[in-house]
């Protein structure tokens, strides 16, 4: 895969370095990427698991299969474009192999997986990591815990809703923007 990033993003050097980042970086959480050996994949498969996880199995299903297929990615370097270690991996992880099976050999899902790539697009994602906030804001790439902090606390400024003023009338009443009561 370390060929085809080096393309991609000005040569081997600079891919290393990257690379050297996000492994420190998963170090310091304790694990063990080998970005290096790491075999380039296409991924349309694993992301149509996901929303089969999603949609058949809610939200910690699918977040245990995103996990186990990260797992096997970075840590384990497997091919998630093998269908054999997308359905061991998504069999362990908790889906029914029938199921798996029905989304590999035809293509349902492939729609929202392309609706996710146009939406990324869309954001200016150029690459993974890409975290996008309330749809407006985004954090590229593999980022120290001060960047998201910062980038969540300009989230809230801008989105979090104005206190309410509540103003007693004359009598006491309570008033709002109907009039008082």
């Amino acid at each position: 895969m370390t060929a085809s990033l080096a393309r991609k993003y000005g040569g081997a050097e600079r891919v290393a370095a990257m690379q050297e980042h996000v492994r420190r970086q998963a170090a310091d959480e304790g694990l063990v990427f080998r970005l290096d050996e790491t075999p380039h994949a296409n991924t349309v498969d694993a992301h149509r698991l996901l929303h089969l996880a999603l949609d058949e199995y809610g939200l910690e299903v699918q977040a245990r299969v995103k996990e186990a297929l990260m797992s096997a990615y970075f840590e384990d370097a497997r091919d998630v474009s093998d269908p054999a270690v997308l359905r061991e991996v998504a069999t362990a992880a908790g889906l029914e192999s029938g199921r798996i099976e029905a989304v590999l050999t035809g293509d349902e899902y492939a729609d929202d997986v392309r609706a996710d790539v146009a939406a990324a697009a869309a954001y200016g994602a150029n690459g993974v990591p890409f975290f996008v906030f309330e749809g407006r804001y985004a954090v590229s790439g593999a980022q120290p815990a001060e960047v998201f902090g910062r980038a969540l606390e300009q989230v809230w400024e801008a989105t979090r809703p104005s206190p309410v003023t509540v103003v007693a009338g004359a009598a006491g009443d309570v008033c709002g923007p109907d009039g008082c009561a």
